[in-house]
């Protein structure tokens, strides 16, 4: 049997030495936000919504801080602690305008945006109450009398309607719409606040203006009628 030679061809395997991509890696800053915890986490003991619903601003006595809230935003956009000139107790009353505005206590008014304060300078007494309209004019009322104080800086604030009221007793319910709801004899009252507010101030002081407001007597429908100076 003849001997076969078999050849066997070397096969040389190069080593393909691929292209090695390098990943560098990107480190970013890390940022720790620190959420703000609304009145450090403390109890809310007052609120205030305002006129058009714009705002609400609520009052903690425990961690003596406002803060103010829009439903435009999420979480809130304003947290100030009070100050000693805004020195505040719970069972004091505020109130808060569209503007972001309150008022404490019937003579500290304090722009909450600029973080301005200042004083409403009236002769009032000591139970007058207090309210926003819509247009931003502050409302104060009591026993005797209406006032509508308005501002074009929210700095200075001046009297532009003053409306004497008659001196039988009067129980005031809330604003609401620009319309003051008031208890007298028995009988419900609406007065337009906002109506109010227009009427020229020489027409007040010689008495010549008259005011729509609608009266609700028992068992009775509205009924709207006009009436001067006092009711």
């Amino acid at each position: 049997m003849d001997e076969s030679t078999i050849s066997v061809e070397e096969i040389n395997v190069e080593e393909t030495a691929h292209d090695v991509i390098t990943v560098e890696e990107i480190v970013h800053d890390v940022i720790n936000v620190e959420k703000t915890v609304p009145h450090n986490g403390k109890q809310i003991t007052k609120m205030a919504i305002s006129p058009k619903s714009k705002y609400i601003v609520t009052y903690s006595q425990e961690d003596k801080s406002f803060v103010g809230w829009s439903q435009k935003q999420e979480g809130p956009i304003y947290d100030k602690h009070a100050s000693p000139e805004c020195y505040f107790q719970s069972y004091m009353d505020f109130k808060v305008s569209d503007k972001m505005i309150i008022i404490l206590n019937k003579e500290f008014i304090y722009d909450m945006k600029n973080e301005k304060k200042v004083i409403l300078n009236n002769n009032e007494p000591y139970d007058v109450k207090h309210d926003f309209l819509s247009n931003g004019d502050i409302i104060t009322y009591y026993n005797h009398g209406i006032s509508i104080y308005s501002s074009s800086d929210n700095r200075n604030w001046k009297c532009k309607s003053e409306h004497k009221l008659n001196e039988k007793n009067k129980i005031f319910g809330r604003v609401v719409n620009d319309k003051l709801l008031v208890l007298m004899d028995n009988i419900i009252f609406i007065i337009d606040l906002f109506e109010l507010s227009i009427i020229p101030y020489w027409k007040v002081l010689i008495g010549t203006y008259t005011f729509q407001y609608w009266k609700i007597l028992p068992h009775v429908y509205f009924t709207s009628i006009g009436k001067r100076n006092k009711y």
